[in-house]
């Protein structure tokens, strides 16, 4: 049934702009890659529902939240021309490599992707479009903040030029557990933390970190990447000692967390709103393509009934033609016998 589901894809994307009232639109994911303990997946949801809830309490945003439930379901919506960008908050990097692909794809036609957490360390993606590199954790510093101990990471802004940056604070504490970066093998240390061969990347905040490779004894905290599509990296903000977000509230409840998530969101929308039509156009001409495929393939079948019919005609008249030849034949032999 691939060309029945095909269609009722184009469909449901070009009903998508009456239901949402021109908002764009932000698939959010939340998951993990292991045994969920029982409970443990209303966890996953409520942080899902936590970080649509900042999305929805900003209509200056325009953006329109959608919690999705499955890789397969958050990679459709992506497809979606009305979808600005997507959020994915997955703790294993268990993404199978053809969703990793398709993510891909669909950034390099102009769509955004927030990745959080753990999601840095899916291999393809972390050296593409989420250009963090992963291949090394920093667990969280214990801190005094507000006359509180509290678990996290210090981020400095390094970047106040990009659009992120503006009007956020030059220093803020984020309260976590773990924060994931690229380690570089060798005793010399790097200037710089590597990029992907193409496109820009900026590196918005960075945080001390005792074994960073980087001669400012810094790691990226805060990544924007750009080119066909825009992405940010936050490589933490979640994992617990099991991989759940079970601290999610000490995050997204956070006012600084909320202005670095939508000063995020208008970054990466923005692309993704200026190409949205230019998706739609090509989504029109994958229909049209798909319907004179299908107009060519009824003309073909018809005109095989017509032939196999004709065909049919012919076999039964030489069948007939036979047949009349042998009662006659039959009626010859007959009466000449008896003739005699």
């Amino acid at each position: 049934m691939p060309g029945t589901r095909f269609v009722a894809f184009i469909i449901l994307a070009f009903c998508l702009p009456i239901a949402t009232g021109q908002e764009g639109i932000v698939p959010i994911l939340c998951a993990n890659g292991y045994q969920q303990l029982p409970g443990e997946s209303n966890i996953f949801g409520a942080y899902a529902s936590a970080l649509a809830q900042i999305i929805a309490n900003d209509t200056s945003l325009g953006l329109k939240p959608v919690v999705v439930g499955s890789l397969g379901e958050f990679v459709e919506y992506l497809a979606f021309p009305q979808t600005y960008v997507g959020i994915i908050s997955i703790y294993s990097a268990l993404i199978p490599a053809e969703l990793q692909a398709a993510m891909i794809e669909l950034f390099d036609r102009g769509v955004g992707l927030i990745g959080i957490n753990e999601v840095a360390f899916a291999t393809n993606l972390s050296r593409t479009i989420l250009p963090v590199f992963a291949n090394a954790t920093s667990e969280g510093r214990l801190t005094v903040v507000g006359g509180k101990i509290a678990m996290g990471h210090t981020y400095v802004k390094s970047d106040p030029t990009h659009p992120i940056a503006a009007g956020l604070p030059d220093q803020i504490f984020f309260s976590d557990v773990r924060l994931y970066w690229s380690s570089l093998a060798g005793e010399t240390k790097a200037r710089d933390p590597p990029k992907p061969s193409v496109g820009t990347m900026a590196v918005v905040y960075k945080t001390q970190e005792a074994k960073s490779s980087y001669e400012d004894g810094m790691v990226p905290a805060v990544i924007a990447y750009e080119d066909a599509g825009r992405s940010v990296v936050l490589p933490a903000f979640g994992l617990t000692e099991r991989g759940g977000p079970d601290d999610y509230s000490g995050v997204v409840y956070n006012p600084e967390f909320q202005a670095l998530l939508k000063s995020c969101l208008r970054w990466t929308a923005e692309r993704g709103r200026t190409t949205s039509q230019q998706r739609m156009e090509a989504l029109k001409s994958s229909l049209d393509a798909f319907q004179r495929k299908k107009a060519e393939l009824a003309k073909e079948a018809s005109e095989w009934r017509k032939k196999s019919s004709q065909r049919r005609i012919i076999r039964l008249a030489l069948f007939t033609a036979l047949g009349l030849v042998a009662i006659a034949v039959v009626y010859r032999l007959t009466f000449k016998a008896e003739e005699r």
